[in-house]
Formats: C-alpha cells, sequence, structure tokens
C-alpha cells in the first residue's frame, strides 16, 4: 500500500531515520536521580546529628540543712 501524498524519494529515508538507534541525551545515561540521591544521602549524614550533645547542668541554691535530733 503507498501513500499517492508523499514522494517515492523520501519514503527510504523516512524508513532509514526510523531504524536509526536514538542516541541516549540523560545525565549519566539515566542514572542521574540515583547519584543526586546518592549526595543527598550523604549530605544527611555528614550535617543531620543523630545524638543530641550532653550538657552538664548544675543549679546552685541554699546549702541543705541538716539536724541533729539529741535523743
Amino acid at each position: 500500500m503507498t501513500d499517492e501524498h508523499e514522494p517515492v524519494e523520501t519514503r527510504p529515508a523516512a524508513i532509514a531515520m526510523l531504524k536509526e538507534t536514538p542516541t541516549n541525551r540523560h545525565l549519566l545515561r539515566g542514572f542521574g536521580p540515583l547519584v543526586v540521591g546518592v549526595i543527598l544521602f550523604v549530605l544527611m549524614v555528614l550535617l543531620a546529628p543523630t545524638v543530641a550533645p550532653e550538657r552538664d547542668v548544675t543549679i546552685e541554691g541554699p546549702a541543705p540543712t541538716t539536724t541533729v535530733s539529741a535523743n
């Protein structure tokens, strides 16, 4: 079945274009999201603390009083 609206000379060129293997234009051949995820994970591990720093808190107040019973 031939198409009467298209010249005969362009059909082989169109078929050759369809058979051509496309080039991969993705960043890092499609591994871009994985690389970004790894970078974000490493930054999270380095920058977000997992344990809060400990602090020694001393409060100065009145001295404790002791009573001695004379029994």
